[in-house]
């Protein structure tokens, strides 16, 4: 889901193990030469997601590094199948008044929340859980945000990637 650290403890993930960092919707962007919200405006989510999918793909070719994708990438085609067979993956799950919290917080409102007030987002972000909650699910970590021990989780994390 957007706004639950997955860039943050990428990169904590990628420093420790002493691998490459790298962030998906950054990549697209280069990619596409544009910004996500851009993108969106301008080709529409079905267009975003193809190229996010190609991305993806072209990911697969490094090694030693930890990639943080964006929340609905799981749910489109076989990406969660194909992120599970190329990798180790984890899922940040949280509630929807913490997700609401974080994205209300952020720089630029994230473009599919664009236009809604917060009763509305709270809505959205709910709807997007029970769509993509049984792909999250197939992860083979799952890391509850936000946590009392992030430490603990966090070494957790790191041990079950190691072995991996």
């Amino acid at each position: 889901m957007p706004g639950v650290g997955k860039s943050s403890l990428g990169k904590k993930l990628a420093q420790k193990l002493n691998w490459q960092w790298f962030d998906l919707d950054l990549l697209i962007e280069e990619k596409a030469a544009k910004s996500i919200t851009n993108i969106f405006n301008e080709h529409g989510e079905a267009y975003f997601r193809n190229l996010e999918q190609t991305v993806l793909k072209e990911s697969f070719a490094q090694t030693a590094c930890v990639i943080s994708c964006g929340g609905g990438i799981i749910s489109y085609s076989t990406n969660m199948q194909m992120i599970n067979e190329h990798g180790f993956s984890i899922y940040l799950s949280a509630s929807t008044s913490f997700i609401k919290q974080r994205i209300l917080q952020g720089k630029e409102l994230r473009p599919l929340f664009k236009g809604l007030n917060e009763k509305e987002i709270l809505q959205k972000i709910s709807d997007l859980q029970d769509i993509r909650d049984p792909f999250y699910k197939q992860a083979h970590l799952e890391i509850s945000i936000p946590q009392k021990d992030a430490n603990a989780l966090f070494y957790k994390a790191l041990e079950l990637i190691q072995k991996a």
